[in-house]
């Protein structure tokens, strides 16, 4: 019955209410129920919009709670983080705790910590980020050992953990996990960033930009895109970042896979690089004939696209003259 009711929930926000309004939440908390059954029920009073009550939801998290790290634990406890409210958050920490403990096995797990950062979460970022970071250690370290590049199309899975998905999790989370380091303060982030951008995180992103996936592929550029924005300003993790391996292989890569309505970011991040004027990444970029594909979009018929294509080949241009002028 309870199986046949969540059912019908799913389908009737009426309903939803309806079951709240009876009691039927104080009469499974009452009688102790833990079951696959009672956790579908939870999942769907939670999901569907608008939300119930930060009260009604407070009288969930005990029954919850008692599931741990079951699948229907870690779902309903998902559900929670996507309200994004302090006094939920709060009573949640210790079930968080044991989740993040099976994140590097769990596949669930992982994506759930992941919502932390995708959501609004203060209190809980400033809790979890050091373990988040350990266990994008582990999954960066799963992925650049089962992505061995031989050629720029190909790769090799040799780690059942690191399927697609487990991938495009990994790459989510690093992109969000950036994303809330702006939140937090500037001498914690850069410390932060200190720690990621010579690291293996780093590394096994780029590293995803060559599998054969064009959805990796696409999810990889946009983590890329988002780093090389938010460290645009400190000129020491720039060099960094374009010091790991196979790093300017990338653009060969992307000038191809990338949509036209993709393109602008594309140029939007060679237009960051190129701005900060070093020998090493004109150079780099000139080899890779970078600027030739650059000039083809001199003439789009997205006008902001031809722009920044045109401001990215005025500084090499210039980067060009003054080198010719000194060695004159």
């Amino acid at each position: 019955s309870l199986d046949c009711l969540s059912n019908m929930i799913a389908d009737d926000i009426q309903l939803r209410d309806e079951v709240i309004h009876v009691k039927l939440i104080e009469i499974i908390l009452v009688r102790d129920i833990i079951n696959s059954s009672v956790g579908h029920l939870i999942e769907a009073l939670l999901k569907g919009r608008p939300f119930i009550s930060v009260s009604k939801v407070c009288q969930l998290i005990p029954i919850i709670t008692k599931f741990q790290v079951c699948e229907e634990g870690v779902i309903c406890t998902r559900l929670l983080l996507n309200m994004s409210n302090e006094i939920i958050d709060k009573m949640i920490i210790s079930t968080l705790q044991m989740i993040i403990g099976q994140a590097s096995t769990s596949l669930a797990c992982f994506q759930c910590i992941g919502t932390i950062y995708a959501t609004d979460h203060p209190t809980l970022i400033s809790l979890f980020i050091k373990p988040t970071i350990e266990i994008l250690f582990q999954y960066a370290t799963m992925i650049s050992d089962s992505l061995k590049i031989k050629t720029p199309r190909s790769s090799l899975r040799s780690n059942l953990l690191v399927d697609e998905t487990s991938i495009r999790t990994f790459l989510w989370t690093v992109e969000n996990l950036f994303a809330t380091l702006c939140e937090l303060d500037k001498k914690e982030a850069h410390s932060i960033l200190s720690i990621l951008i010579p690291s293996k995180i780093i590394s096994s992103t780029i590293l995803c930009i060559f599998d054969q996936s064009i959805n990796v592929c696409r999810e990889a550029f946009s983590t890329i895109h988002s780093i090389i924005t938010i460290i645009s300003n400190i000129p020491q993790l720039i060099i960094t970042l374009i010091n790991t391996d196979k790093f300017f292989d990338i653009f060969e890569i992307l000038f191809i896979q990338l949509e036209p309505n993709e393109v602008y970011h594309l140029l939007e991040l060679t237009l960051i690089l190129v701005s900060s004027q070093n020998t090493q990444i004109i150079l780099e970029l000139t080899e890779r004939n970078v600027f030739e594909q650059v000039d083809l979009f001199t003439t789009s018929n997205n006008t902001e696209i031809a722009n920044l294509a045109e401001e990215i080949l005025r500084i090499e241009h210039l980067y060009n003259f003054n080198s010719d002028e000194f060695e004159l």
